[in-house]
């Protein structure tokens, strides 16, 4: 696995964990186990999109029949993200402010908790210095890295769980196969859910200072056993959890990190049938299901016929 893209996605993995366990609402039925992937056909062109797991392990494999033909068949993956495409000088610029200013701004309650926060992950390679070189936005999108490093603590084997998460199962796959990647959004794009928490930024800081945060083993071995068997209801216990006690922080958390990316990259999917291109498109699970979700949101343009696997 690339270097590269180990960095790319440690440092991205905490939001989409987010977007997968705490903020979606699903309504698709789960009486009978199904997998999370669905064909989505218009005349005699069709797509399948695969909801994914971004940690796994590997129980997950071998995967359904089903999965592995859509992708072999496939000339094009598609992903939220693909590391190689990252700016690591523009991802420099958004995260940090070297001036220091940033912080400053921040309240001493925030910075307060933070230093105890820090103190709490020597062997991290962080401390509360380097976080005074970045700007909220830098700031809270290390504490939500510093998530998988609690999540490391009851896995023995971190890096190879990121490895072998679907996501990246697949960009390794295509990268083997020389097969066309395609990004639905970016880095940058993942990143502006924390600029455009504007004010809220230091509440949510603070709130992912208090709360416990810690992903527990028996948590994500249910997520990842729900997965395999397309259990969408086990699924469903997990997202239905309000980020904060502030209702104004939640309803802008799921606008930033839900619905206006399920509205983006629904567009973008819809683009595709232009093409004379066969995709195989992989995201976050709870990008797919529920309400305002993609499947929802191709379905409600009546353009497609959708089959869930």
């Amino acid at each position: 696995m690339k270097l590269r893209r180990k960095i790319v996605l440690v440092g991205t993995i905490a939001i989409i964990v987010c977007t997968f366990v705490s903020c979606t609402n699903t309504k698709v039925d789960a009486n009978k186990p199904r997998t999370f992937m669905w064909e989505v056909k218009n005349g005699n062109k069709k797509l399948f999109l695969l909801g994914s797991v971004h940690i796994g392990t590997k129980e997950l494999y071998p995967l359904d029949t089903n999965i592995t033909k859509a992708f072999e068949n496939s000339d094009v993956l598609g992903v939220e993200l693909n590391p190689n495409n990252v700016d690591f000088m523009e991802l420099i610029s958004v995260l940090f402010d070297f001036s220091g200013e940033g912080y400053k701004k921040l309240p001493q309650e925030v910075k307060d908790k933070l230093k105890e926060k820090i103190e709490k992950f020597d062997d991290s390679g962080m401390d509360a210095k380097m976080f005074e070189t970045m700007n909220p936005v830098g700031i809270a999108f290390m504490l939500e890295t510093l998530k998988i490093s609690e999540l490391a603590n009851n896995i023995d084997d971190i890096q190879n769980s990121i490895a072998i998460g679907i996501d990246n199962y697949f960009l390794n796959l295509a990268d083997s196969l020389n097969k066309e990647i395609y990004e639905l959004e970016s880095v940058e794009r993942q990143l502006q859910v924390f600029t455009n928490l504007g004010d809220l930024i230091n509440e949510y800081i603070l709130t992912s200072l208090e709360q416990d945060t810690q992903l527990k083993l028996e948590d994500f071995n249910k997520i990842t056993t729900a997965w395999k068997n397309g259990d969408v209801k086990t699924i469903e216990e997990f997202t239905n959890i309000n980020y904060s006690k502030n209702e104004q922080l939640n309803t802008k958390i799921k606008d930033e990190l839900i619905i206006k990316r399920n509205k983006e990259m629904a567009k973008k999917i819809e683009k595709l049938f232009e093409e004379n291109k066969k995709y195989f498109i992989v995201v976050g699970a709870g990008h797919l299901i529920g309400k305002d979700g993609i499947i929802d949101l191709l379905q409600k343009t009546g353009k497609y016929e959708i089959k869930h696997y």
